[in-house]
């Protein structure tokens, strides 16, 4: 699908969240439209997610669709949007999918339900919480796009388009490795003679109903604002790979890379999920939050110096910035939390024209296997080593590399495999990582790395002898790996330059083999 012309993203974002319970009352009460704006304006912000509907379902504008706030007496959201648009702060309208916590009590047939039947949920049920615990967690139930729920998000997401103007859309919660068998999905999937025990047959179906369900909403928004930005929480995150073999992320406009290092993925995350979008040929924001422990933690302060320099590496790997932070209930800016951005965002103001949405060039390039621990694994050994690396599964035949590097997971096709052979014909150099060189289904070799494949280690630990040639600074004899590795054997023409022993037992000890 063609992208459309794209309103300009904001360089310097901010996602204000803003999830209120019914039990809170006088919901923005405290909202200024003067301090709204100075804060925005302390924080060189040039763009924010504005709230229509959170987690609990309320809706913060008067609505025919869903339900407002009990306790919320204005148009907070129409409030918001005027207010940036006399500042020039372009806006996206927040909405949630995923979780809505009262549409999934009132509508329990809209909710995504595991093979026995039961409600799938992110954290405990309420009757799982211990009576005597003050502070349980939290818990949300999902909710399935192959129900009621699509029409009425629908109905209400048209009368956020009829209603107001904005630069964008942001839906929240998009997750298709949860699958589905509610009765609606049960239906479909008998009526199209999937067998519920095929696991990628339900993973296909269950990920149709949810693109479907996207592309829906994207032809509506383009119909009342063609140029707005729309993006899909969820849809760029690994979650087994299922995202991207499905093209979860293929209905958004931009790519939102949403992380909280302190936390979530840590400050390796980022550089190989910007190559890989980048190369795609999107535009990217980076997301971070301006706390430490939980996404709208209030209270919680990174430090400016940890804000700039996140924010310097959001601009460094081609990515505008994004920062989250919690509006109050109350609808009252904490100035102190702009100050901190403003700090980081005016440093950005100074470098985002020499960063922002620049194209990867390396002679490295790095297979994305979409196995999270393989692929970022690989990623922070090349970024401690200080070598530059690119993407490599979009390159047709792999010229602009010298080397191409494959984690250690089966993750090849056939016609990956022999392009990336063509490539290694042709003077190109191939690191294969282990199992990197197998079929999908593990069991022969894809790669010509001048061995065959024997099978599976023997044992749960073995040891490596690694040749003269290559030994310096490394011990001469046997050593152990916690891991054990696959079995190969060389052929005849092949260099070898590391071997294996494995353990075996003489006369009732445990010794390696000679």
């Amino acid at each position: 699908m063609a992208l459309s012309p794209l309103a300009p993203i904001g360089q310097r974002q901010v996602h204000l969240d803003f999830h209120t319970s019914e039990h809170l009352e006088n919901i923005a009460g405290a909202y200024n439209k003067d301090d709204f704006q100075a804060a925005l304006k302390i924080g060189h912000i040039d763009s924010i997610n504005l709230f229509a509907k959170c987690h609990h379902s309320w809706s913060y504008y008067p609505t025919d669709i869903g339900r407002m706030h009990p306790n919320l007496n204005f148009d907070l959201l129409g409030a918001q949007l005027e207010a940036c648009a006399e500042i020039g702060i372009k806006t996206q309208i927040y909405y949630t999918f995923g979780w809505s916590a009262n549409d999934a009590q009132a509508h329990p047939e809209w909710c995504v339900r595991d093979r026995e039947g039961n409600f799938l949920t992110n954290g405990s049920l309420p009757e799982d919480i211990a009576p005597s615990d003050p502070l349980p967690g939290f818990h949300w139930k999902f909710l399935c796009p192959n129900t009621g729920y699509h029409d009425h998000i629908i109905a209400q997401v048209k009368e956020l388009c009829e209603r107001y103007k904005t630069d964008g859309f942001w839906f929240d919660i998009y997750q298709a490795h949860r699958h589905c068998f509610c009765e609606a999905c049960r239906n479909d999937m008998k009526e199209a003679g999937i067998d519920l025990d095929d696991t990628a047959a339900v993973e296909t179906f269950n990920a149709s109903k949810m693109k479907a369900h996207c592309a829906a909403l994207r032809e509506l928004i383009t119909d009342y604002h063609p140029s707005a930005r729309i993006f899909f929480n969820g849809t760029t995150a690994i979650d087994g790979g299922i995202n991207f073999r499905q093209s979860m992320y293929a209905q958004n406009t931009v790519q939102d890379l949403e992380d909280l290092p302190t936390v979530w993925g840590g400050y390796d995350k980022l550089p190989l999920q910007s190559k890989y979008f980048l190369k795609a040929g999107y535009p990217i924001t980076a997301m971070s939050g301006k706390f430490h422990t939980a996404w709208g933690e209030f209270g919680g302060f990174k430090h400016p110096n940890a804000l700039r320099y996140e924010a310097a590496s959001m601009i460094a790997w081609g990515a505008n910035c994004n920062f989250g932070d919690q509006l109050h209930p109350c609808g009252e800016m904490d100035v102190a939390t702009y100050k901190n951005i403003g700090e980081a965002y005016a440093y950005v103001a100074k470098i985002e024209n020499y960063g922002v949405g620049g194209i990867p060039v390396a002679r490295v390039g790095l297979w994305r296997s979409l196995d999270e621990s393989c692929d970022e694994g690989m990623a922070k050994m090349l970024l401690e080593a200080h070598i530059n690396f690119d993407v490599a599964n979009f390159s047709k035949d792999f010229a602009e590399f010298e080397l191409v590097l494959i984690p250690s997971v089966a993750c090849l096709s056939e016609a990956d495999a022999e392009r990336l052979n063509a490539f290694a014909k042709n003077g190109g150099s191939l690191v294969v990582m282990g199992a990197g060189a197998l079929s999908r289904e593990g069991t022969r070799m894809l790669l010509d790395v001048g061995a065959d494949y024997l099978g599976e280690a023997a044992y749960d630990v073995d040891y490596s002898l690694v040749s003269a040639s290559i030994g310096e600074g490394l011990v001469e004899t046997p050593f152990l790996n916690f891991k054990a590795a696959m079995r190969v054997a060389p052929h005849a023409d092949s260099e070898v330059l590391s071997s294996l022993r494995e353990v075996w037992m003489f006369n009732g000890e445990l010794s390696h083999s000679p």
